[in-house]
């Protein structure tokens, strides 16, 4: 028998894994499809599976394959009604790479009933999270089944106010560098380009503002209470620097010792109904109303605001900040600042009374 030759006997040396390991895996391949017991037993066998590879210079590396190391999460996303241990094997032997070089972003948004904008919402801040979350306070239409759509998390939450939904949903990022939106404001193409710049240079501000224009019944309006148009919230900013004001609605971040600012625009989509004005009047006034009663205003000075206090915020937002150019619509927004000042004193001052 002829001798082989140097290159053939190179060949097992050359190989992904060692010839002994090769038939071991394609036994399992194999036998795990008729195999007859629990998937999650069979998972556990796989991932305890230990195989010795080799590196291009010839030495041998170990890896241990266990059913809960990071580089086998890949096997958890199949469906329990399928089990394909060949990919489960790709997915342990190569993890998907994170460039390290970008600053992982979490972006999380708060939903009750979203469904409308949710769906271009989520497409819109998809490109740049690295984690995506979405914390809903009871929900009873599509907005869940839009969210678990685009991959996000779901966590949920009573909603009492928003400072405290603003914190849970703190709590729940998985990055220390948080991106947040309403579940009506929609990123533009520019402002997701911006931020996947900021993620490659790294966020050197503790918080960043972005430019929100508003829009109501298909039109951009000047001004909208509490905010005049367009405004520039806090929109990003470090988790463990960054605090919320002690306000149950209209919260506003702050404590950041830095801050930048992003001039491409969030689109924010509101009171495109009387439904929807009617329904957020009565919400924010309730815990605008709370904030009031924790403030300690005397009764007297309750009773004064309530009648004279409306009349300055209709000429206030409707004269100095602009409504009058916003047409009808910018009548209706005057009308709902006024309503608005009003009802926020007398909830305020009947609670006081029976109490």
């Amino acid at each position: 028998m002829k001798t082989l030759t140097p290159a053939v006997t190179r060949v097992p040396e050359r190989l992904h894994y060692p010839l002994d390991v090769i038939p071991t895996c394609v036994c399992r391949c194999v036998a795990y499809p008729l195999d007859l017991r629990p998937l999650k037993e069979m998972k556990g066998e796989l991932g305890s599976m230990s195989i010795v590879r080799r590196s291009s210079a010839g030495h041998k590396q170990s890896f241990a394959y266990r059913s809960r190391a990071p580089s086998c999460d890949k096997i958890s996303m199949l469906n329990d009604s399928i089990f394909n241990p060949r990919f489960a094997a790709v997915a342990c032997r190569r993890p998907k790479k994170v460039d390290k070089r970008l600053t992982p972003l979490s972006i999380y948004i708060l939903t009750h009933n979203s469904e409308r904008h949710l769906d271009k919402v989520l497409t819109a801040v998809k490109r740049a999270a690295d984690d995506l979350l979405v914390v809903d306070s009871g929900s009873n239409d599509a907005t869940l089944a839009i969210a678990a759509k685009h991959g996000a998390r779901i966590a949920h939450r009573a909603f009492d106010n928003f400072r405290a939904q603003r914190l849970f949903a703190n709590s729940q990022c998985l990055h220390q560098t948080v991106m947040f939106l309403d579940s009506d404001e929609i990123a533009s193409d520019a402002l997701i380009d911006e931020v996947m710049a900021l993620k490659v240079s790294g966020f050197s501000h503790d918080a960043y503002t972005v430019r929100r224009d508003w829009v109501v019944r298909g039109r951009v309006v000047h001004a909208l209470m509490p905010a005049s148009c367009p405004d520039y919230p806090v929109r990003i900013c470090h988790r463990d620097k960054t605090d919320f004001t002690e306000h149950s609605v209209h919260e506003t971040p702050v404590g950041f010792a830095s801050i930048g600012r992003i001039e491409s625009p969030l689109i924010h989509h509101t009171f495109e109904s009387k439904s929807e004005v009617r329904r957020k009047l009565d919400q924010y006034t309730d815990l605008a109303a709370i904030d009031l009663l924790a403030r300690r205003k005397w009764i007297g000075v309750l009773w004064f605001k309530q009648w004279f206090s409306p009349i300055g915020a209709f000429g206030k937002w409707y004269i100095r900040n602009g409504n009058w150019r916003d047409g009808r619509v910018g009548l209706i927004l005057a009308l709902y600042a006024s309503t608005y000042t009003h009802r926020k004193y007398r909830k305020a001052l009947l609670q006081l009374i029976s109490e």
